[in-house]
């Protein structure tokens, strides 16, 4: 395994923070291909010099994150990205049906908040303004593939 990891011991953030944070990256550079299996946790606390519980605590982040997938009694594997040309956009249901993916939604909160400085400026918001904040889970085949914040001015509901 080519992929390497160096704690930072001058970081606030927890070691299996910094190994997730790491292995993310990984990812989204191409060290990992989509659908190739992530080393077990075993392998990368052997490997990287750190215990399994660590691995085992950035690997569940990851999953959390939609990066990887577990497969129970085969391994992690590296979730497949869906990519679309800016030049068409469809809605994200349209898209996996076209790519024969069954959708479907998580919804994560659902809230009605004051709107944050940058989302006033954002939407054109007065101060003390309030907008519905809906978090969700897009998932195909019942596999995350997106995290998805929408923010709209309450006055539009």
């Amino acid at each position: 395994m080519a992929f390497d990891f160096k704690p930072d011991p001058q970081s606030a953030s927890p070691l299996y923070i910094q190994l997730a944070q790491r292995l993310a990256q990984a990812i989204h550079e191409g060290e990992f291909l989509a659908e190739e299996a992530l080393p077990s946790e075993r392998a990368l606390s052997e490997s990287l010099d750190i215990s399994r519980v660590t691995a085992r605590k950035a690997i569940d982040r990851l999953v959390e994150q939609g990066l990887i997938i577990r497969k129970r009694g085969s391994g992690n594997y590296i979730a497949p990205r869906l990519e679309q040309p800016l030049s068409r956009l469809t809605s994200f249901s349209e898209e996996l049906h076209q790519r024969g993916f069954k959708p479907s939604s998580k919804w994560l909160t659902r809230s009605f908040t004051l709107a944050a400085p940058d989302e006033q400026l954002s939407l054109g918001l007065a101060t003390g303004e309030r907008v519905a904040r809906l978090e969700r889970l897009r998932l195909a085949d019942q596999v995350v593939m997106a995290y998805e914040v929408s923010v709209l001015p309450e006055s539009v509901l």
